[in-house]
């Protein structure tokens, strides 16, 4: 008996590694606990409940089989047997897992275990609406309802084609807000140096120590967030011209103390003839300066460090960065939705065959036979529930074994 299932549960192992795959790639289930990877156990588990969901599906398709045909019925049951007889004959049928199991989102599983998967889907989405259309004499006005939901579903492939563009465009505003972020960070960085070499006395102008504590604080705060941006851009710890201002001598010095040194430093440096040199240009499109819309400002200002012109463009892009990372992360899990969705819709597909079988084979009529398939059913139903709270007792006496 047990070579007679092997086949079956090989199937079940092929059906899980795929099921598995989107499920973890969703967050449903977590495989990866610190440095330890729970794939072969996890597996494990989801393949013992495929197996059984199986041979479930398989029993159920044989006697809704039967209100069709006792023909139709007696051909599934040659069928289903078939890969058990030839496992009882010597052929060995393999599982088909993927060759590389990948963490996290991209990857939908193997192309054997996502068709296995649909099948099964199929197989009882047939059954089901076989029993259904039987038990309550469906006819030609149930067929032409469920054609208008059938056709209806087809426009969900506009609706996806959408979202596959709509992830792209994200894509490309993400990477313009990094460019204008690291853009902005570059220059502060070159000119916080440039002012530690004044705080140095490297030069004719030696800026207050205030300002210099300042300097070092800012530019250390700069290099963390442009060295690890892909950890650090989250709206938690998103650069805002208050938190700058507030570097000076560990917040003991005052946020508008701090302004006024930089502007002192600023003129200072942009005043002088040997040192104006120091003092640079900033691109229009990296200049945010809360007064640029003032007419009397000289958009051509040169700065030996923007902090006012470009820190509200860090905080502005920051802002957008987080949200369209969020959106990305968000539309990464897409084609996993989407693979649950058209397992779902495998379900429908199987309805939409059944209509065509019970055209084809007609069905049955008689209420005692009709009355006997729903007993059946409860019957088998029964034998789960049975089979359920054993399961459930043992696995408390189990642990309770275990404390």
């Amino acid at each position: 008996m047990t070579h007679f299932l092997v086949p079956y549960f090989s199937l079940a192992l092929t059906a899980a590694y795929s099921l598995l795959q989107n499920l973890e790639a969703l967050g449903i289930l977590r495989i990866w606990h610190g440095p330890y990877i729970e794939l072969r156990p996890t597996v494990n588990v989801i393949a013992g409940i495929y197996f059984i969901l199986i041979l479930m599906i398989l029993v159920f398709n044989i006697i809704t089989a039967f209100a069709l045909s006792n023909r139709l019925a007696l051909s599934l049951v040659l069928i289903w047997a078939i890969p058990g007889i030839l496992s009882l004959l010597g052929y060995e049928i393999k599982p088909y897992g993927p060759q590389v199991y990948t963490l996290g989102q991209g990857n939908l599983g193997n192309g054997t275990g996502t068709f296995t998967n649909i099948v099964l889907v199929f197989i009882f989405g047939w059954s089901l609406f076989t029993l259904l259309m039987h038990i309550f004499k469906a006819g030609f006005r149930f067929r032409n309802i469920y054609d208008h939901i059938w056709y209806v579903l087809g426009l969900s492939a506009a609706i996806f084609l959408v979202v596959d563009m709509s992830i792209s465009s994200t894509a490309k505003k993400l990477s313009d807000a990094e460019g204008y972020i690291e853009g902005a960070e570059t220059i502060l960085i070159r000119q916080t140096r440039t002012a530690e070499s004044f705080c140095a006395g490297e030069h004719s102008y030696i800026p207050p120590a205030e300002f210099c504590a300042w300097a070092r604080a800012f530019k250390h705060q700069l290099l963390w967030s442009q060295n690890d941006k892909p950890f650090t851009r989250s709206d938690e710890n998103r650069l805002a011209m208050e938190e700058v201002l507030s570097f000076g001598d560990g917040g003991n010095v005052g946020s508008d103390i701090v302004l006024k040194q930089i502007r002192f430093y600023n003129a200072t440096i942009c005043a002088n003839a040997k040192l104006k040199h120091y003092c640079e240009f900033v691109p229009l499109v990296l200049n945010n300066h809360p007064k640029l819309a003032d007419p009397d400002t000289n958009v051509m200002q040169k700065y030996a460090l923007a902090v006012e012109s470009l820190v509200p463009t860090i905080t502005l892009y920051w802002g957008q960065s987080v949200k369209e990372n969020n959106n990305i992360e968000e539309g990464s899990k897409a084609p996993h939705k989407r693979w649950f969705y058209f397992l779902a819709l495998g379900i429908l597909a199987g309805g939409k065959v059944a209509i065509a079988s019970r055209n084809v084979f007609g069905g049955r009529e008689e209420p005692v036979y009709r009355n006997g398939i729903c007993w059946g059913i409860g019957f088998v139903w029964k034998i789960i529930i049975s089979i359920g709270r054993r399961f459930r007792r043992l696995t408390l006496e189990l642990f309770a074994s275990k404390d």
